[in-house]
């Protein structure tokens, strides 16, 4: 477990995003470490924070129909069409 319960009621108080792109087959080249069990504990993530009323979602691109990403997003070729999601969700989901 990455948080205590504790931390998780912590975090709750904010609202939270987490962007994902695709390539989750990819090999980390890091033994054990794969980017499909990192979006996995991402998503356990997220429903521990709503179960204790808070805001956390994830965008993941490829549900957008973004391909072609890797983990640093910014420096992506797209990253303005992500930026522009993001920004949206912020509009959304800040100082509500």
């Amino acid at each position: 477990m990455l948080y205590n319960d504790e931390q998780i009621k912590t975090l709750a108080t904010k609202p939270i995003l987490i962007v994902y792109g695709d390539n989750l087959a990819v090999e980390t080249g890091i033994p054990g470490h794969n980017w499909k069990r990192v979006y996995d504990v991402c998503l356990s993530f997220i429903d521990r924070v709503k179960a204790v009323g808070g805001n956390a979602s994830m965008i993941y691109l490829p549900e957008k129909g973004i391909l072609g990403n890797s983990h640093m997003i910014m420096q992506d070729k797209n990253s303005l069409q992500v930026a522009d999601l993001i920004m949206k969700w912020v509009d959304e989901n800040v100082g509500k």
